[in-house]
């Protein structure tokens, strides 16, 4: 999956359909980053650098915690777009706390009963042998609800990409993906960088325009 995805970014940027990696907006902590980066120090004898401490907190957060580094990104998100100037934005309608609410309390019941329904299994309880099928159902539905959020928070930043990489993300990197999305609202100047994505969109919109003009 992340092979086909890099490769269908690198077919996008030759064919300009897609701005340089040093041209457009992207993740503030990519889902290699992070605590990941400790193994990077390590190999390369500390050249690397460590990791920022938020980085690992929120990673560690995202795996007991999960719904409240959902509560963060939904809050930052909502305070970015009602921030966010009219008319720059498609998705510039922020959320309210009743409905982020919401979302956090699903996030946590299928995380919870994910965890429970399996505690119930190994302990092999009268009657819990089908459990693990609904735990992994709630786990599905855990991961889509993260999934539908990172969704969100790329499209309010302009970031490339799709929501297959947002379910896969969540399925199989969750800690990290929460991480993610916690680091990039509360980055400092997130205004100046989705007017930037979106002034890039622009860009790569008007070239191709042009192309098609001189055919």
């Amino acid at each position: 999956m992340l092979m086909c995805s890099a490769l269908w970014r690198a077919l996008k940027i030759d064919q300009q359909h897609m701005p340089a990696r040093d041209q457009r907006v992207d993740w503030a902590l990519p889902l290699y980053g992070g605590i990941f980066d400790i193994l990077e120090f390590v190999l390369t004898l500390g050249k690397s650098g460590l990791p920022q401490s938020s980085t690992v907190r929120d990673f560690f957060l995202g795996l007991l915690a999960p719904p409240l580094l959902l509560w963060k990104a939904l809050r930052g998100l909502a305070a970015l777009q009602a921030q966010q100037p009219k008319g720059t934005s498609e998705n510039s309608q922020p959320s309210t706390v009743l409905q982020d609410g919401f979302m956090v309390a699903a996030c946590g019941l299928t995380y919870s009963a994910w965890i429970l329904l399996h505690i119930l299994t190994v302990a092999k309880v009268e009657g819990a042998s089908g459990l693990w099928g609904i735990a992994w159902t709630a786990f599905v539905g855990f991961a889509v609800l993260v999934a539908s959020v990172r969704h969100c928070v790329r499209a309010h930043f302009k970031i490339e990409g799709s929501g297959l990489e947002d379910l896969v993300a969540a399925l199989f990197f969750w800690p990290q993906t929460l991480a993610q999305m916690v680091q990039q609202v509360s980055q400092e100047h997130s205004l100046k960088l989705v007017t930037s994505g979106e002034e890039q969109l622009k860009q790569v919109e008007n070239k191709e325009a042009k192309m098609d003009a001189t055919i």
